[in-house]
């Protein structure tokens, strides 16, 4: 049986072998109850869902409960089922690679409104790629799939938007 007197001796050199390398991603969180957060989520070098390192996108899906934000001073372990919003930087993260695809994917303007249980009203602006099978080519197709999270590709800033807290989405009809 191991101690504690054994596990303070355990040379860090070899804890170090254990550790899994990851690279902090910078990121903005908007919590249930409206609380906002910046600091970052820390990603693996490798993805066992696809080629290359780990998204944003790839860690809100996953069954974990719970993901570390480290923030200045303190590491906070925040319950993904209570995060509405994250927002990202980079296409990558986010899960838009095929942004340099040659085929271009259809992006529709939207107007999201948010639950009101994020403390004060939300409402984004932004566009949302319809990268779907051509037969599944509809907003509502992209809603109603399994993952928990959409993005929407806002102005300056990409955000990850839980599914359980919008109210609403706005898609302008076509004028024709």
């Amino acid at each position: 049986m191991t101690t504690s007197e054994d596990l303070k001796s355990c040379d860090s050199e070899e804890a170090e072998v254990y550790r899994v390398p990851k690279t902090p991603v910078s990121v903005r969180v908007l919590l249930e109850g409206g609380s906002n957060l910046e600091g970052a989520l820390h990603l693996t070098d490798g993805s066992p869902e696809h080629g290359g390192r780990e998204r944003v996108v790839d860690l809100l899906e996953r069954e974990r409960r719970f993901v570390p934000l480290t923030l200045e001073k303190e590491t906070r372990l925040l319950n993904t089922d209570r995060i509405a919003v994250v927002t990202v930087t980079h296409p990558t993260d986010a899960g838009l690679e095929g942004a340099a695809l040659e085929v271009p994917i259809p992006e529709v303007p939207v107007t999201i409104e948010m639950a009101p249980n994020l403390g004060h009203p939300t409402t984004i602006l932004g566009r949302m790629r319809l990268d779907l099978p051509l037969q599944r080519g509809r907003i509502l197709d992209l809603l109603n799939g399994e993952r928990k999270f959409v993005t929407v590709i806002g102005d300056r800033e990409i955000l990850l938007i839980s599914k359980h807290y919008v109210s609403a989405i706005v898609q302008m009809n076509d004028a024709s």
